[in-house]
């Protein structure tokens, strides 16, 4: 099964264990395990593959069901992240087929915004989850993308930091926010580097006695240029604070309305 942006595969090397995107869907997980504890059912819901709801089986002896709508998907999840505790089944996170409180903790990761009627899977998480029990959920910050004109074709909807809460609080009492890979800005001063060099980029486009390149190697400026932008704070989940510009957001939901 290949990676095609959707669902991340760690046996194919554009999102092995060794990249950036694997550490940062790898964290979430590993942040969600730091919740649950021994002898309680947890539903990973829109699993993919089933990599992440493994790493909650090794964290708990309380079973685990790891769900996702594709039927490929799910084949691949039992043929290759089986356990004793773990069950994989097809499922629509808007109609789960679980009874009523059931799950001690839902964990639901980059989902609500693939989903059109994602209000209706949240119901369907309260419906199902304990009245003592944890939903811990993610989705992308919609300020973020829209500042960097990031467009995923799988996403139907997103989330500024307000409307996630708002959401949220629909369902659930009290939502702890965490932030994960923060958006470092350049500083003022290399700010002024990069209008400095875009400005020389325009003054020299038609340098007829080649100045630029007698002053800079070439490609040198290119790469100067490059180098001031947005940079990421390593994937690591922390409680949001109000100056963070995160690119993701992490709730985590108890007390049931």
């Amino acid at each position: 099964m290949k990676f095609t942006g959707e669902r991340l595969v760690p046996k194919d090397k554009i999102c092995g264990p060794k990249t950036e995107i694997f550490k940062e869907h790898i964290e979430r997980y590993e942040f969600a395990c730091k919740f649950i504890k021994n002898r309680e059912n947890v539903l990973d819901i829109a699993c993919g593959v089933g990599y992440g709801t493994l790493l909650i089986a090794k964290n708990t002896s309380g079973h685990v069901y790891g769900c996702d709508v594709s039927n490929e998907t799910i084949d691949y999840a039992r043929q290759n992240y089986g356990a004793k505790n773990v069950t994989f089944q097809v499922m629509d996170a808007t109609s789960l087929s679980f009874p009523e409180k059931y799950f001690d903790y839902i964990v639901c990761f980059e989902t609500l915004e693939h989903l059109t009627n994602y209000e209706k899977a949240i119901t369907e998480f309260s419906r199902v989850l304990k009245d003592k029990g944890t939903l811990i959920i993610s989705s992308p910050n919609k300020e973020v993308t829209l500042q960097h004109e990031v467009n995923n074709e799988f996403h139907v909807n997103e989330f500024t930091r307000e409307e996630f809460l708002k959401t949220l609080s629909k369902y659930f009492k009290t939502t702890k926010l965490y932030s994960q890979k923060l958006i470092i800005e350049p500083s003022l001063k290399e700010k002024v580097l990069k209008f400095g060099l875009s400005l020389g980029f325009k003054i020299t486009k038609y340098d007829r006695i080649n100045l630029r390149r007698k002053l800079l190697k070439e490609g040198t400026g290119k790469k100067l240029y490059k180098s001031v932008d947005y940079s990421y704070h390593e994937p690591d989940i922390i409680p949001y604070e109000s100056n963070h510009v995160p690119q993701n957001f992490v709730a985590v939901c108890t007390e049931k309305i």
